[in-house]
């Protein structure tokens, strides 16, 4: 399978064709009045890979906090994307007699990008995702797993 650029994992096919020119994270786009402008992406982040991680995406950037479901498409800011992409750790090489070696570093959180989403579109999803929180909150307490709290 064809890694293209600008897609953070390898085992899955981009769900849409979109320019990677117009999916890129690492400038800050100036809106007419000089001032940044957000941007908002479809993301689907990828499954567990081991028991250790959570169950959802916890993400924060200046004390706001995202919980994120996986295997799921949902629009997330470019904020929390750039968090994404710093969330790693090192994986190491270990030989008999030798100091141990960072090897590379891998994503706790990967994810791969769809398309381009508006503000708009964000904020209707965030809206129900939120009342959807509060709803199990209300009727669970905060004290529950998962697999306790239905699938509405």
């Amino acid at each position: 399978m064809n890694k293209k650029k600008g897609q953070n994992s390898e085992f899955e096919e981009p769900l849409f064709e979109t320019p990677d020119e117009e999916l890129s994270v690492n400038e800050a786009p100036i809106g007419p009045d000089g001032e940044y402008v957000e941007e908002f992406f479809w993301v689907r982040f990828s499954a567990k890979s081991s028991p250790n991680e959570t169950e959802d995406v916890d993400l924060t950037v200046n004390g706001e906090k995202l919980i994120i479901a996986r295997e799921v498409n949902v629009i997330v800011p470019k904020r929390y994307l750039i968090c994404a992409d710093n969330a790693t750790y090192p994986m190491y090489r270990i030989r008999p007699g030798e100091t141990r070696k960072t090897t590379h570093h891998v994503k706790l959180y990967p994810y791969t990008k769809i398309k381009r989403a508006t503000k708009k579109e964000y904020d209707a999803m965030k809206a129900e995702g939120t009342r959807k929180m509060r709803e199990n909150i209300k009727r669970y307490g905060f004290d529950v797993t998962p697999d306790q709290v239905s699938g509405d």
